[in-house]
C-alpha cells in the first residue's frame, strides 16, 4: 500500500517539528543518510515505512498525512 499525500514533505516537516536530524534517523533505521535523503524528497513511500515514521514522531496517520499537504 502506498500513501498518496506527499510523504517526503510530511517527513521533512515531522523532522523539523521534533528536531530530528537525517543522521539520527539513519542510525535508528540502520541505513545510509542518502536513503533518508531520498525518502525526504519522494512524494510516496511504502505504507509500512509511513507507519514507522508515525510511531517514531508520535503522530497519527492523519497527522502525518496532513503534514504532507
Amino acid at each position: 500500500m502506498i500513501c498518496h499525500s506527499d510523504c517526503g514533505k510530511a517527513l521533512r516537516r515531522a523532522q523539523a517539528m521534533r528536531d530530528v536530524s537525517i543522521a539520527e534517523l539513519a542510525k535508528e533505521l540502520d541505513c545510509h543518510v542518502n536513503k533518508i535523503s531520498r525518502w525526504r524528497h519522494t512524494p510516496d513511500m511504502k505504507f509500512s515505512r509511513v507507519l514507522w515514521f508515525c510511531n517514531r514522531f508520535d503522530l497519527t496517520l492523519d497527522e502525518f498525512h496532513s503534514l504532507g499537504r
